[in-house]
């Protein structure tokens, strides 16, 4: 499992599952969670369960981002992955990139000695 930051989601509800992702219904919103990103602290595991759902910051931003309404979505991250494709992670308040492509913290040593993000800068 990942390690770090994370965000915690309360009064989830699962309302189907499969062998691989839970159908949780949050709010008034419907959203497929791969099993792989519970983290810790998770009480929701099969259909019926009523509680906390844990998921990975990084993912839980591009995971909520979908559902937010457009004035509270936070702008997204002008940063480039290797792959050419666009960062689509939130940015940092007063920057146009996000933790992993903003020039003041890309060179901060992680938790682990290593970066998952391996990004470049537009």
């Amino acid at each position: 499992m990942a390690r770090g930051p994370s965000v915690e989601f309360g009064d989830v509800f699962v309302v189907r599952e499969t062998e691989t992702a839970l159908l949780c219904r949050i709010g008034d919103k419907f959203h497929w969670v791969a099993r792989s990103r519970l983290q810790p602290g998770s009480t929701v595991e099969h259909p019926g369960d009523l509680g906390v759902l844990v998921l990975p910051w990084d993912f839980a931003v591009e995971f909520w981002d979908g559902a937010m309404s457009d004035k509270r979505r936070r702008p997204l991250c002008d940063g480039v992955r290797l792959g050419g494709l666009p960062c689509r992670v939130a940015r940092l308040p007063g920057s146009r990139f996000c933790f992993s492509h903003d020039p003041t913290t890309a060179r901060e040593p992680s938790v682990s000695g290593l970066r998952l993000n391996y990004a470049v800068s537009a």
